[in-house]
């Protein structure tokens, strides 16, 4: 099992993400490309180790005889994930330019990694707590 499956590798996945996202951000900022480089470097990882991690427990979910079912709309999904925002970047480029797109994406997508690393700890509390109820 992936670190990522488990519940506390999510949580450092997510929390790395959020902070490679913010490199990233102060990077754009400064207009650093090493700084840049390397936080894309270690958010690509992230990004790697999180896709994985999720792959690994939706896939524990389903049967034998419907898993590829799963993995196809697990796929069709992270494509549209990522294909519908860089889409609608590329757009946003033209009216407000490079540097205010990219700023604005990477601050959405901290927010859903913000988000995510949020559900995340209460589900785990939830589980805990549910846990010591039995």
């Amino acid at each position: 099992m992936s670190a990522a499956s488990t519940p506390a590798g999510s949580r450092r996945t997510f929390a790395v993400l959020v902070l490679t996202i913010v490199l990233v951000l102060l990077s754009l900022g400064l207009g650093s490309a090493g700084v840049f480089l390397a936080a894309t470097a270690v958010l690509g990882s992230g990004w790697g180790a999180a896709f994985l991690g999720s792959f690994r427990a939706l896939s524990g979910l389903a049967d034998p005889a419907h898993r590829g079912e799963l993995t196809a709309a697990v796929y069709v999904f992270a494509y549209l994930a990522m294909s519908v925002p860089t889409v609608l970047a590329g757009m946003l480029t033209n009216i407000h330019g490079l540097h205010r797109t990219s700023v604005g994406c990477m601050a959405a997508v901290a927010a859903v990694c913000a988000l995510a690393l949020v559900a995340t700890l209460r589900l785990a509390a939830r589980a805990r707590a549910g846990g010591r109820a039995a």
